[in-house]
């Protein structure tokens, strides 16, 4: 489901650190430009905010774990989303490295 360096290493013969640099861009990229993640953000993760700073202390430890739980599946809907932009970049990349190797 989600990509990871092992993948793009094993796949792709690139070394980790740019496997993982590719991961990180496109999940970036992904996070900042795609609609269903700030759709995610404006339905799910802000009224879990607003939930956590306006409840009761005795409460809020249950909000949090909710506003720690959308946020998490934010990043995890962005990492979904970035799958093919990273395979289509890790693919770019090898074929470049390729090049200029040979």
């Amino acid at each position: 489901m989600f990509t990871t360096v092992d993948t793009l290493v094993s796949q792709y013969a690139l070394p980790k650190s740019v496997a993982r640099e590719i991961i990180a861009e496109q999940t970036q990229t992904a996070l900042r430009t795609r609609w269903q993640v700030w759709l995610w953000v404006a339905v799910v993760v802000v009224p879990a905010g607003w939930f956590f700073f306006h409840m009761r202390m005795d409460d809020r430890l249950a909000a949090f774990w909710l506003l720690l739980a959308a946020c998490m599946l934010w990043f995890a809907l962005g990492s979904y989303l970035a799958t093919a932009s990273i395979h289509l970049a890790a693919r770019a990349k090898a074929a470049r490295m390729a090049g200029k190797n040979g």
